[in-house]
């Protein structure tokens, strides 16, 4: 897949916080993007793990877990005008994913 460069940014609010995930290649060209986050939802990043080359768990906000996996093919995926996570952006009705996030499945 060549050098990539996977940054985990907030804002710094502490009253209300999201989290960007952005993929970047070697000429830092952005690949990809994922934001999380909530309107008035403070939030930390937690306990970041690694899991194996290409995917990551960690906590945000809160105790809420999730999985990301950097795809080494982009991976089409079919979106509506308004995407279905917490914070809403106008996006490109199909885009080329290389970061998928998901909750993280909860143990026994």
């Amino acid at each position: 897949m060549g050098t990539h460069y996977l940054l985990l940014t907030t804002q710094g609010s502490p009253f209300e916080e999201t989290l960007h995930l952005c993929l970047l290649n070697e000429t830092l060209s952005l690949l990809d993007e994922q934001h999380l986050g909530q309107a008035y939802t403070p939030g930390l990043l937690r306990d970041v793990t690694r899991l194996s080359e290409w995917q990551f768990q960690f906590s945000f906000p809160g105790d809420e877990r999730w999985t990301l996996t950097v795809l080494q093919h982009p991976k089409h995926q079919w979106k509506s005008l308004w995407q279905a996570q917490p914070e809403r952006k106008l996006r490109r009705l199909i885009s080329r994913r290389y970061l998928l996030l998901e909750p993280a499945p909860h143990g026994p």
